[in-house]
């Protein structure tokens, strides 16, 4: 049943082609703002036209959120026995990104009353209420952020990890997302909170992609990579155990 859904959600566009990699590539070995990367845009473009079709947010976004409130409102399998002790993590790069940051603003309508299992042995307070869906989240060269009001509404703990330049999200933006996330920790040491809840790493050349695609022969990009996954893994082990 999954090979077979996998399969179809290749062929209606749920996953790029690998040509489209390769032009990637050959962008991101251009200058930022070289006359020589607009075919390679157009290219990019239309291989790209049906994953933009079949991932666009308008449809994306409800499946990710009906999935993780499943998780929530669902019983242990058989198995286990409890999962009072449940922490959902969520990680997202580029366009996953986005959806993110989204989930992290803990959205009034995302919420939802957790199954009965869920709640034995946390706090009480939690039972018949609508809760948040994740506990923390984590996301690397993020796409479709809306700057500032996307990072200003995040309220759950975020960690970023980003170049200092990056093909979907400007300059300006960047350090504006990384001081709206300063800014959020400031406020919390003024409430008396010691533990910093946003973070926002910049890594100065890394590409668009760093973090999940391999650049074999480049020891920067890879390196990039290593920095994402320790930076990932450091995250969810400090807000998930």
């Amino acid at each position: 049943m999954v090979k077979t859904k996998s399969v179809l959600m290749t062929e209606i566009g749920a996953a790029l082609p690998a040509a489209f990699l390769s032009l990637d590539a050959q962008i991101n070995s251009k200058p930022r703002w070289s006359p020589a990367r607009l075919p390679l845009y157009l290219k990019a473009g239309f291989l790209a036209i049906p994953q933009l079709i079949y991932l666009r947010p308008a449809t994306c976004r409800p499946r990710i959120v009906s999935f993780l409130q499943s998780l929530r409102t669902s019983p242990p399998p058989s198995t286990i026995q409890s999962t009072s002790t449940l922490k959902v993590g969520i990680a997202g790069f580029c366009w996953g990104g986005g959806f993110t940051i989204q989930l992290a603003q803990n959205r009034a309508e995302d919420r939802v009353k957790r199954h009965s299992s869920q709640i034995l042995g946390r706090d009480k307070s939690e039972e018949g209420e609508a809760v948040k869906l994740v506990d923390c989240a984590f996301t690397a060269h993020p796409a479709l952020v809306k700057v500032p009001v996307d990072i200003e509404n995040v309220t759950l703990p975020l960690s970023v990890c980003i170049g200092n330049t990056d093909e979907w999200m400007k300059e300006t933006d960047i350090a504006t997302m990384e001081q709206v996330l300063i800014g959020k920790n400031r406020s919390e040491e003024a409430d008396g909170k010691e533990d910093h809840e946003f973070e926002c790493i910049l890594l100065k050349g890394a590409n668009h992609g760093f973090a999940v695609r391999s650049w074999e022969g480049d020891e920067v990009q890879m390196g990039f990579a290593d920095v994402a996954e320790r930076q990932a893994l450091k995250w969810f082990e400090r807000w998930l155990s």
